[in-house]
């Protein structure tokens, strides 16, 4: 994985980030400032905090992380984590 010290953009970074889930239960989970995402299954939860706080310059409170279960083994782990300011992400705004 790449250093992750340097809060430079660096692409390679950037690639383990998926998508972003929504389905009615990440909308509901978004009422009370929780977002999910899918990402790299490789990385562990102090990667993908950083990644996210360099991503939307902000401070994440929690984040929890999950292997989604499925019958073929894909390399995704799907991550739930909310900010300590009360910030929305510009993909989820409706």
């Amino acid at each position: 994985m790449t250093n992750l010290s340097n809060n430079k953009f660096d692409k390679k970074i950037f690639d383990c980030l998926f998508q972003p889930v929504i389905t009615e239960k990440t909308m509901k989970l978004m009422e009370f400032k929780k977002y999910t995402f899918d990402v790299n299954a490789q990385l562990n939860k102090k990667q993908i905090k950083k990644i996210f706080e360099i991503y939307f310059n902000s401070k994440i409170k929690t984040i929890k992380t999950f292997r989604i279960k499925k019958k073929s083994k894909a390399p995704i782990k799907r991550v739930i984590f909310n900010f300590f300011e009360n910030k929305k992400i510009f993909i989820f705004n409706t």
